[in-house]
């Protein structure tokens, strides 16, 4: 989930923030406006940045649903012609980028969550990349497992690679690694090859994977 709202809107999604991060959702939220940053935001989201200024209010709730709207959509003297929920997996992707781009790489970091626990499954592939680059930055080996969907381009039955994760292009926790907003991916040692995994729709790299499950590698 990705959220971007003013900081002292936080209290009215407290709950629904908790509840996501209960549920092992990585929440990646963006503050911006006058306010405090709230004591317990390790509580609420997985990454949190604060941007000066006013950014639109949008919400990616998964790789399909996003909802868009302007900045004071949240005000009381707003209406629901100020916002757009939108169900197409090509524009959130495409939102994605230029938020990220536009937006969220302008945030000051303020908060990063601590490794998860492994083995863990990801049903999103940008959460599983989230997930490794913790890792990877604590000197972890991770064993990755990606449910490929396609591969240079093409659409091919669904299977499994399995690697040791050698590198991660990401633009979400600093320091960053993509080379462009969207670029959200793994560098893999599979069967002594290196490989390269992005996400649905990916055109740069050697795969396409939808999941991913992490594992240590001196795990049984």
């Amino acid at each position: 989930m990705l959220l971007s709202i003013p900081v002292d809107v936080v209290p009215a999604v407290r709950e629904v923030l908790a509840a996501a991060i209960d549920s092992d959702v990585a929440v990646l939220l963006l503050l911006y406006g006058d306010g405090e940053v709230p004591d317990d935001i390790d509580r609420l989201a997985t990454v949190v940045r604060r941007l000066q200024g006013r950014t639109p209010l949008i919400c990616l709730v998964d790789q399909v649903t996003t909802l868009l709207g302007w900045p004071w959509v949240l005000s009381t003297a707003s209406d629901d012609t100020a916002a757009t929920a939108v169900e197409s997996r090509h524009i959130t992707m495409g939102l994605f980028g230029e938020f990220v781009g536009n937006y969220w790489s302008m945030g000051r970091e303020v908060h990063v969550a601590d490794p998860p626990e492994l083995p863990r499954h990801y049903p999103t592939f940008r959460a599983g990349v989230l997930g490794a680059t913790l890792h990877l930055r604590r000197g972890a080996e991770v064993r990755t497992t990606c449910e490929v969907v396609a591969e240079g381009g093409t659409e091919v039955p669904r299977t499994e690679i399995t690697g040791l994760a050698l590198d991660v292009r990401q633009g979400l926790v600093y320091p960053t690694t993509n080379r462009f907003p969207s670029e959200n991916g793994m560098v893999l040692r599979v069967d002594g090859e290196r490989v390269t995994v992005g996400g649905v729709g990916a055109y740069v790299e050697d795969y396409a994977a939808e999941t991913v499950t992490l594992e240590r590698m001196d795990s049984s």
